[in-house]
């Protein structure tokens, strides 16, 4: 009878172990695989960095003037709540480009069109801040450009 009980205690215990270390080489792959992702999300923003500021530097900076933000239109609540208003791109028969934006407030529409080609030329940026007022079912749009050279 004690023979059982020893062999049973003995199953038991190597029972429990394999439990364990089947676990904890599990946990250990959970991690691996981890590293591997992070490792190659680096080794992708590396390349695509690299490849930015090769291209950058092969264009003479005309990437970074393009990307950085030559236009932007803000329209603030009442609470003072500001929202960043996004516009359409367009080219005209001259091939200048256009931003057009439009807002919709209290049932009246905002129109905005501004040409991009221009400002950067100029090597300008433009700030549009709008606000809106309400009287008696009209409303009044006040409208606030701020220009940067």
């Amino acid at each position: 009878m004690e023979s059982r009980d020893l062999n049973s205690a003995v199953l038991k215990r190597v029972r429990n172990k394999i439990v364990v270390s089947n676990l904890e080489r599990e946990e250990e792959m959970k991690i691996n695989k981890k590293k591997q992702i992070l490792s190659l999300a680096a080794v992708v923003i590396l390349f695509l960095s690299g490849g930015f500021v090769t291209v950058n530097a092969a264009t003479d900076g005309q990437l970074v003037n393009n990307i950085k933000d030559t236009i932007k239109v803000v329209f603030v609540d009442n609470n003072g709540t500001e929202k960043e208003i996004t516009g359409k791109t367009s080219t005209d028969s001259k091939g200048d480009i256009w931003e057009n934006y439009e807002y919709t407030i209290d049932g009246g529409l905002f129109e905005s069109a501004i040409n991009k080609s221009y400002l950067e030329k100029q090597n300008m940026s433009i700030e549009e801040k709008l606000s809106s007022n309400s009287k008696d079912g009209e409303v009044e749009i006040n409208m606030e450009i701020t220009a940067k050279q």
